[in-house]
């Protein structure tokens, strides 16, 4: 397109451009150049319609137009169709979310209650549960302490067993082995018991509860030491006191103006003595035996002079402790010799024998 001011609207050069103010190219053109060398383009439009033909776009355009509203209408009619369809559609899907909803809250309310009717079951087992094993634990507890305090009390009645049937320096003497065998005895015997002769079905304690062979272990267990071993001599030393009367002398002149006094008494061992080492003792030939004098006091009667002890021995002979005891003394001058004083106003003896065997240390 030329910028030239004098080229017309429609005055081009040949081959140049349409512009935007050339004809339409829908209309048959003639180019014209003017004399002074303008271009012109000369549109020619088509000849004016007939009235037939006129009339004819008119029904044409009528019909199109009655086509247009027909067409209008069932669309119209479709979307007031599409429109109830939606909305009816739209209640019923409203009304269907509205049930599932409803059923899916009355389900999971169904859900929930039996959920919490499950737990409630769960929690009221689970609590039953633990009371009994809290039960179970505390009367287990309690079974144990009592079970313990009755086994002390067992052993301490063991302890004066021990001290009185004792065997110094033999650790496993026949006498600590039955004690320690009878306190076993009375400290487990109820669980034997129970283990043999108790019921089939386990119980569900940890501890059996006290029954009465527990009541009467103690004493059961003093009393069944003293039954085993009362009989067995439990101290090796046994001792005494023997008192010999005055009068029980009988005197004898040995040589003039001198008396002799003797006099021997038996004690017997066997009360004192066990009697499960009395038969023993009785069979020994040589028994240690030791004597002394505890109390001695002369005769002031005035015919006896110068009295005086000489001789104290003692002899275990077929299970009784035999002591002679001798004493002279001086007969005066002009005093009777028939019967003579006696020597002795009193006379106490202490004597100790050895129970053990021969060659216990």
């Amino acid at each position: 397109m030329s910028d030239d001011p004098r080229v017309g609207r429609f005055e081009r050069r040949p081959g140049a451009d349409a512009g935007p103010e050339a004809p339409p190219r829908s209309l048959r053109t003639v180019t014209a150049i003017l004399p002074n060398g303008r271009v012109l383009w000369l549109g020619v439009g088509p000849a004016p319609g007939t009235e037939a033909s006129l009339q004819r776009v008119a029904h044409l355009a009528e019909a199109s137009a009655r086509r247009r509203r027909a067409q209008a209408k069932r669309q119209r009619a479709g979307m007031l169709l599409v429109a109830r369809l939606s909305a009816a559609s739209s209640r019923h899907v409203s009304h269907r979310l509205v049930a599932r909803r409803r059923r899916l809250r009355r389900r999971v309310k169904r859900l929930d209650l039996r959920l919490d009717r499950r737990l409630a079951r769960a929690r009221e087992v689970l609590r039953r549960k633990l009371e009994r094993q809290r039960h179970l634990e505390t009367e287990s507890v309690r079974r144990q302490h009592r079970r313990d305090l009755w086994d002390k009390a067992v052993v301490l009645t063991t302890l004066p067993l021990f001290a009185a049937y004792r065997a110094p320096g033999r650790p496993f003497a026949e006498s600590h082995l039955a004690l320690l065998l009878s306190s076993l005895l009375w400290l487990v015997g109820d669980d034997v018991v129970d283990a043999v002769f108790g019921p089939e079905e386990p119980s569900p304690y940890a501890l059996g509860d006290l029954d009465i062979w527990s009541y009467i272990a103690p004493a059961g267990n003093l009393f069944g030491g003293y039954w085993l071993l009362g009989e067995f001599q439990h101290e090796r030393f046994v001792a005494g006191v023997a008192r010999i009367p005055p009068d029980a002398f009988s005197p004898r002149v040995l040589a003039a103006p001198v008396v002799l006094y003797e006099h021997a008494i038996a004690v017997d061992l066997s009360r004192i003595v066990a009697a499960g080492r009395f038969p023993d003792l009785a069979g020994l030939a040589e028994v240690p035996v030791v004597v002394t004098i505890r109390s001695l006091r002369f005769s002031s009667h005035a015919a006896l002079a110068a009295p005086r002890a000489i001789d104290l021995s003692a002899q275990v002979i077929r299970g009784a402790l035999v002591i002679d005891f001798r004493a002279t003394a001086e007969v005066t001058l002009g005093a009777p010799t028939d019967p003579l004083p006696p020597v002795l106003e009193s006379l106490e003896v202490a004597w100790m024998v050895d129970t053990a065997p021969r060659g216990t240390p």
